[in-house]
């Protein structure tokens, strides 16, 4: 098989002409190309798969920024986490349960309520816990003299209820007063643990980009409409999925979850100008 950019000569797929552009080890003409000039992408297809990875390593890191702005510098409990405890905190933890003397009361025929309350990837559990383990990365656990905080089903604190002001609380109680004592309370956990959440949070947040970003390459790679082998055809897809990724970026960023959707429409249309630069003969 032989393969030859639009225009230039032909050579084999050992040999391939770079078209009298200038090869360049720097990262940022490859980003610059994968953003603003697709068709320039086939000037790096001999590329090494360590340049490759690596520059698919930095474009992960860039998807780190909206964590990074959004996540890192908040203490404890985001805003929207405590406005669902308080708008929840009437169905998911009211009723007759009360904390007397520092020991939870719960009657016999109470213990098969479902009471508790998941957001994002953790839980609030007073009685019974959710079936999906994927909204129990980490658990506030209400225990007879404390609350248990777990990690991945690990223990990483336990913190009994006089030092979260709980030694005298009742459930039956929704006025605001004490809903916020309820919620100060799971905050002083979350503040307490909030490096190990974080990189947890930062954790998931990474591999998730990865395995979503490498899907929408491979996925694309293989419905692209080239004899170019397949290898190249994903070498190539990995630098356009730049816009992609900085699609991702600002939709995070600003809150507009369509720009993921235009992303990937763009890195369809990207892939299919960078691959039919290519004549397969």
């Amino acid at each position: 098989m032989k393969v030859a950019f639009k225009d230039f000569k032909v050579t084999s797929l050992h040999d391939t002409c770079y078209n009298n552009h200038t090869r360049s080890d720097k990262m940022y003409l490859r980003f610059r190309s994968a953003l603003f000039q697709p068709k320039m992408i086939p000037q790096f297809i001999k590329d090494s798969w360590l340049k490759v990875w690596s520059y698919f390593f930095l474009l992960m890191l860039f998807l780190m920024i909206p964590f990074a702005i959004v996540i890192l510098p908040v203490n404890g409990l985001r805003s929207d986490e405590i406005i669902a405890i308080e708008d929840n905190f009437s169905t998911r933890f009211y009723g007759p349960y009360e904390i007397v003397d520092g020991k939870l009361i719960i009657n016999p025929q109470n213990l098969t309520d479902e009471k508790y309350l998941s957001i994002d990837n953790y839980t609030i559990r007073l009685i019974g816990r959710p079936l999906d383990p994927e909204v129990r990365s980490y658990e506030y656990v209400f225990l007879e003299e404390g609350i248990r905080f777990t990690l991945l089903g690990s223990e990483y604190g336990y913190y009994p209820y006089e030092a979260l002001g709980l030694e005298d609380y009742s459930f039956n109680d929704y006025s605001s007063n004490n809903i916020e004592k309820f919620v100060k309370a799971i905050n002083y956990i979350r503040k307490d643990n909030d490096l190990e959440v974080k990189t947890f949070q930062m954790s998931v947040y990474f591999g998730a980009g990865i395995l979503q970003t490498l899907f929408f390459v491979l996925l694309t790679a293989l419905l692209s409409r080239t004899q170019l082998p397949f290898k190249l055809r994903f070498k190539l897809t990995l630098y356009t999925s730049t816009i992609y990724v900085m699609c991702m970026i600002f939709g995070l960023l600003f809150g507009l979850n369509f720009l993921v959707w235009i992303g990937m429409l763009l890195l369809i249309i990207y892939s299919q100008i960078a691959l039919s630069q290519f004549v397969v003969f």
